[in-house]
């Protein structure tokens, strides 16, 4: 299944190219990438790695730009973890929220986003419920925040507010694993 986004990039690409009267083969020449490659990109047939898309974007002079998607904290919400919502939130798990979750786990630790004070405090109570009472499920997030850096994001934070959010944190998933 080819992909309409994919298919566009490409196309911007192409229309690059040929504003600049360049050739495929000159193209593929300045960016020092095979002819066929290049062929097949333009195609629609490639699935080209990023290092091929950033030696074509340098050599077109293209800026491309990569941004995280809004982080979803309604789905967040529905694994329970404690967030203030105006509408009440419908607590139930799923793959989704759980990979939404993962993701600003990732963004959080790794990527050293930045988010609201009271965000952040939610999901670092959550993850000591999970860790303190779900140690299994807890390891299935170990890439994407250890034990290490959650630590020491507790220790940044108002430890009396964190346990208060954890309490809740339980209760909801009481509240999930009771249904």
């Amino acid at each position: 299944m080819r992909s309409i986004v994919r298919d566009m990039y490409f196309k911007i690409f192409v229309q690059k190219r040929k504003s600049l009267g360049l050739s495929q083969v000159s193209l593929a020449t300045l960016a020092r990438i095979s002819l066929p490659t290049l062929q097949n990109i333009e195609a629609g047939k490639a699935n080209p790695s990023w290092d091929v898309v950033t030696k074509l974007s340098k050599a077109l002079k293209i800026k491309i730009t990569l941004e995280s998607e809004e982080i979803d904290w309604a789905l967040i919400g529905s694994l329970g973890v404690p967030m203030m919502s105006e509408k009440p939130i419908k607590r139930q798990f799923s793959e989704a929220a759980e990979s939404e979750l993962k993701r600003v786990y990732f963004e959080i630790f790794k990527l050293n986003k930045k988010i609201q004070e009271r965000e952040l405090e939610t999901l670092i109570a959550y993850a000591m419920a999970l860790r303190d009472h779900e140690p299994t499920y807890f390891k299935t997030f170990k890439k994407f925040v250890s034990e290490t850096e959650l630590n020491k994001k507790i220790k940044q934070m108002n430890f009396g507010r964190l346990i208060k959010l954890r309490r809740i944190a339980l209760a909801q998933m009481q509240i999930r694993n009771d249904k």
